[in-house]
């Protein structure tokens, strides 16, 4: 499958860009997965311990992403996979006591736990460990990383959600949604490769989006 280059602002408008409601568009009930529940979020999934199946698809949603702080850090493979697995162990003893809120959203709570573990990791082994691989002045550039971040948050954890659902739905069903949304590719230029209607096109994507507004609600808002 071909690498997609979106801006966080066009993935984001895809993301929330669901046909007006009373839409033909809108009449057709998506696919449902026995793994998960179409009413409930991950976000408040992942906050009840005994769910597993959450928290692994919350682990394998968010890792590439925070593999990419960890590129922006400096930081080299070894320090990298130490602090995704402090940050992750961090979330799953405070996230059953997380509450969202509109002023403080989950997608900033991460992000400073995300910069409190490097912070304190390199605290910890400073002096004991060569530290030439961090960049220090990546950590310190708030303004950088909180740009870095919010450019890239968005887009990369969608992207790979769309990407975990695709099991969810019929094979065409996803592909319509994502390579008419994701690749931005013309309704009927899509529906004549999977041989469907442009309606379809448009019904199919829809379906999708709307699982992954579901899916990702409170996570990226």
């Amino acid at each position: 499958m071909p690498q997609v280059q979106l801006s966080a602002t066009q993935l984001v408008k895809s993301y929330t860009a669901l046909a007006p409601t009373g839409s033909v568009f809108l009449k057709c009930d998506f696919f449902s997965t026995p793994m998960l529940s179409t009413s409930v979020s991950l976000l408040e999934r992942i906050k009840i311990p005994e769910d597993h199946a959450a928290w692994e698809r919350f682990v394998h949603l968010y890792t590439p992403f925070l593999d990419q702080i960890a590129q922006y850090l400096r930081l080299d493979e070894a320090e990298a996979a130490d602090l995704l697995q402090d940050v992750f162990l961090h979330l799953m003893h405070k996230l059953p006591e997380f509450t969202y809120q509109p002023t403080g959203s989950f997608r900033g709570w991460l992000k400073t736990v995300t910069i409190n573990k490097c912070r304190e990791r390199l605290r910890q082994r400073r002096g004991t460990v060569d530290l030439n691989n961090v960049d220090p002045n990546h950590l310190a550039d708030e303004d950088g990383l909180n740009a870095f971040w919010d450019s890239h948050h968005a887009r990369e954890v969608t992207v790979r959600a769309l990407r975990l659902m695709q099991t969810e739905f019929q094979e065409k069903t996803w592909q319509a949604c994502w390579q008419h949304i994701v690749e931005d590719r013309p309704a009927a230029e899509v529906a004549e490769q999977l041989g469907i209607s442009v309606a379809a096109v448009y019904t199919y994507s829809s379906r999708v989006l709307k699982r992954l507004r579901q899916e990702l609600r409170d996570l990226i808002d």
